[in-house]
Order: C-alpha cells, then sequence, then structure tokens
C-alpha cells in the first residue's frame, strides 16, 4: 500500500487558498509521437496515475523536437487497456488550454489493471502516439 491519506479525492480546504486539485510537477510518463515529430507530458488528477472510474483527468504538455510547445492541434484521446483490447465506456474530450497544453476530460478507466493512452494527433502535425503502460488501481 502507498501509504493511505485521508485526503484523497476530498475537497477539504488544506492549505487554505487553493485546495483544487492540481496537475503533478513530475509526469507519469513522457513519450515520443511515432515520427518522434512530438514528445508528450503525461500528467493525470486527482491521482496519478488514475483510479478507476469516472473523475479523473489529463493532462498532455506536447512540445516539438526543440522543445518548443506546439498549439494548435487537434488531438483525440483514447484510454485503452492493451490485454482486454477495448476501451473506456465514456468517450474522452481533449480541450487546448494554449502553450502546448491540451485537457483531457473524462478519463475513466473501466477496470483495474494495466492501461495505455492512444493519442491521434492532427493539424500542423499529423501523428500517432502512444502512452507506455501505467497500472490502474481502484480507489481503497
Amino acid at each position: 500500500s502507498m501509504g493511505a491519506t485521508a485526503t484523497g479525492g476530498s475537497t477539504s480546504t488544506d492549505s487554505g487558498a487553493d485546495a483544487a486539485p492540481r496537475f503533478p510537477a513530475a509526469p507519469l510518463a513522457t513519450f515520443a509521437s511515432t515520427t518522434k515529430a512530438v514528445t508528450v507530458a503525461l500528467r493525470t488528477m486527482p491521482a496519478q496515475p488514475p483510479y478507476v472510474g469516472p473523475g479523473s483527468e489529463a493532462q498532455l504538455m506536447i512540445t516539438d523536437a526543440n522543445g518548443q510547445p506546439v498549439t494548435g492541434l487537434t488531438v483525440a484521446a483514447l484510454p485503452w487497456m492493451p490485454v482486454m483490447g477495448h476501451g473506456t465506456p465514456v468517450a474522452t474530450k481533449v480541450v487546448e488550454q494554449g502553450a502546448g497544453v491540451y485537457l483531457v476530460e473524462d478519463l475513466s478507466p473501466s477496470m483495474p489493471g494495466e492501461w495505455e493512452l492512444k493519442l491521434t494527433i492532427s493539424g500542423s502535425v499529423t501523428d500517432r502516439a502512444t502512452s507506455p503502460g501505467f497500472t490502474v488501481a481502484q480507489q481503497q
């Protein structure tokens, strides 16, 4: 077990000023697209990696070969469970937030186990990217 914290997922004001969940500083994974045109840094919240069920979001920071943010892309994100050969029952929605940051809403892994995030990128870059696998657990 990972050291149980009583504040996981709660909306109590622990730090006063801003207790809203935030993406962690360190990414869950950083991975290149198929053609290596872009690199994607993946973060999730409120837990990283996400728990089973609704309520999680992912952040994609997309940069080019020079480390510069890539804006104006259209990104489709599919949470995928390779062992089972299926995605999630809820479609994700990806919203560009500027400066190469894209928010993936409704990241809803439907069962525990190994998942990955499959991205289809279009716009100034047309490419695909698949994250390394990450383990999704039931929330305790």
